[in-house]
């Protein structure tokens, strides 16, 4: 049997397979870094959304929003549910002709800049006829120009990109406020809950939020909405009036 010569087996040419395997290998990093850069965007506008979002609501519902902090990761939860259901008036109102512009104006410089370059021995010759001192300045103004069209349209984009999320999120905000300040001013409770400290009831209400050392309930009986410690107080929620709050349960019926 006779063996092959090396040089023979080491200029073999690579194979279809491993040359996509190591194209594959070579674009990996690149998808990773791409999914990686789109996912902390993604993260931070629902992280924004849910934090406007949250500190909206219990603004217009009378509470302090520092009193009742919320998780960072229920804030990007939240903003989910804002992205969710303002999605249909986000696509109806953005300025959709602006963007577009905008997006030209970006792209314009760069494709003239990689267009294939056409030889014109006559143009060239008439603008290199011109006095240096006299072509040069329109020339750097032409190019200031573009630059700073290209970076005031990028800026509008990156400002667009950062506000509508604070944009979507206070509308929801205020949207969801709106409708529970309207509901229970007409006295329909979701659950109507007790507070009790020393064997006697404080007030009793709708709880709207709780945090570790507070709680904010909208007191049925004097229509406010009241902030209040927890120390020392004991909620209780009756199983008859819980059931009854959706329907007939008024400021004051008891």
């Amino acid at each position: 049997m006779t063996d092959l010569p090396t040089e023979s087996i080491s200029s073999a040419p690579p194979s279809p397979t491993s040359l996509r395997a190591s194209r594959l290998s070579n674009l990996l990093p690149t998808l990773a870094g791409g999914v990686l850069t789109v996912a902390t965007i993604v993260g931070f506008a629902l992280h924004f959304a849910g934090e406007v979002a949250y500190s909206t609501y219990l603004t217009h519902m009378g509470i302090q929003p520092s009193s009742f902090p919320q998780a960072a990761d229920w804030k990007i939860i939240h903003g989910l549910f804002v992205a969710l259901d303002q999605s249909t008036w986000f696509l109806e109102y953005m300025p959709l002709k602006r963007i577009a512009a905008v997006l030209m104006i970006v792209t314009l410089p760069l494709v003239v800049a990689g267009a294939p370059a056409k030889q014109n021995p006559g143009l060239r010759h008439w603008l290199m006829s011109i006095p240096y001192w006299v072509r040069q300045p329109f020339v750097i103004y032409f190019f200031l120009v573009a630059v700073l069209a290209s970076a005031a349209a990028v800026g509008s984009l990156l400002l667009l990109s950062s506000t509508m999320p604070g944009v979507v999120g206070e509308r929801f905000g205020a949207s969801e406020a709106a409708e529970h300040v309207e509901r229970l001013e007409r006295g329909k409770f979701k659950a109507i809950s007790e507070l009790w400290k020393d064997d006697q009831r404080q007030m009793r209400g709708e709880i709207i939020v709780t945090g570790a050392d507070l709680i904010a309930l909208y007191d049925m009986d004097s229509m406010t909405m009241r902030t209040i410690s927890r120390d020392g107080i004991e909620v209780r929620a009756p199983l008859g009036l819980a059931a009854g709050a959706g329907t007939d349960s008024t400021p004051g019926s008891q």
